[in-house]
């Protein structure tokens, strides 16, 4: 997933993938790390009531995937 995609995907409820358990985006989390950027993103499971933070890079939109 793309920096970009995070808000359309967050506002749409757009569903996700990661590990291959499906997520809605529920929040993003920005880290500096010296001088580079982190961006993390906070995943609420569609099956379990849990949370899961991922690193976007790990994340996919579920339409994309197909």
């Amino acid at each position: 997933m793309k920096i970009d995609q995070v808000k359309p995907a967050m506002s749409a409820k757009t569903t996700v993938k990661h590990r291959g358990i499906t997520y809605h985006v529920t929040g993003c989390i920005m880290r500096l790390q010296g001088s580079e950027w982190i961006y993390q993103l906070e995943l609420h499971s569609l099956v379990a009531n849990s949370v899961t933070i991922a690193k976007l890079e790990d994340v996919k939109i579920e339409a994309e995937e197909k």
